[in-house]
């Protein structure tokens, strides 16, 4: 298993598609949710409000830094379908979500190995 970095790659939750695609689990890029191995992905910078309390703060994409902490935040969803969580390579600013309870960063460009 690759030993990687601290905040030049981290783990990203994925949704797995039947088809083999990985999805993104809630907003979009381009008015898509599939994101293709070794391409560089890059959010819309803007300020959005967390849906639990309303928190404002920058968006970006969610990632964590460690598959352990990555495979106990999925435990979180309860929806049907197949999360994967995959390292990623982080590109731009990369931040902690403050007010988040689990240890989640926010990347501004992430690409899948």
């Amino acid at each position: 298993m690759p030993v990687y970095t601290a905040k030049q790659y981290a783990v990203k939750i994925f949704e797995s598609t039947d088809t083999g695609e990985f999805k993104l689990l809630f907003h979009g890029v381009s008015r898509s949710r599939v994101v293709k191995e070794r391409e560089w992905c890059h959010a819309e910078k803007k300020t959005v409000h967390d849906g639990s309390n309303g928190t404002p703060y920058e968006s970006g994409f969610h990632v964590l830094p460690t598959m352990v902490e990555a495979e106990e935040y999925m435990r979180k969803f309860t929806a049907d379908r197949v999360l994967i969580p995959l390292w990623v390579k982080l590109g731009g600013e990369i931040r902690e979500k403050a007010h988040s309870r689990a240890n989640v960063w926010l990347a501004d460009s992430f690409m899948i190995l």
